[in-house]
Formats: C-alpha cells, structure tokens, sequence
C-alpha cells in the first residue's frame, strides 16, 4: 500500500462509542468493559470525557472474533 493511501485510511478511520458498538453487538456497555478487561477489545482512546475507538479496532476484532469460532467448527 502507498504512503498516501495509508495517510488516507487513517484519516478516514471513523471513532466509534461503546454505545455503538454495544448497538452493533446487541450487548450492555459494560460487556464492552469486561472485554477491555479481558483483551478482547483494545483500551480505548479519550477525546475529553468520552472513549472512542477507531472503526479499524472493531473491524479487527470482528475478523479474529469470527476466525476464532470458524476455527472451532
């Protein structure tokens, strides 16, 4: 991948909430906290008082979340 087009992905990187991705999964924010905990998911970044990860983490976890239950089949 060229300079630039990475320059471009990270800047295109939408941040998500817990809200979001507690939306996304169907599960309680504090589920998110207990996978933080766990490192399922990374620490998340703050922007003043809130937490945002960016959608790249998410879509990360989302490929070995699903290559994990794939690989138990």
């Amino acid at each position: 991948m060229a300079q630039t087009e990475q320059v471009t992905d990270i800047l295109n990187d939408r941040l998500v909430t817990a809200k979001f991705i507690a939306d996304r999964y169907s599960i309680h924010t504090r589920t998110i906290w207990v996978w933080v905990k766990e490192n399922r998911l990374p620490k998340p970044m703050y922007r003043g008082n809130t937490r945002y990860w960016r959608a790249s983490q998410i879509a990360e976890y989302e490929k070995r979340d699903f290559a994990a239950q794939n690989d138990g089949k």
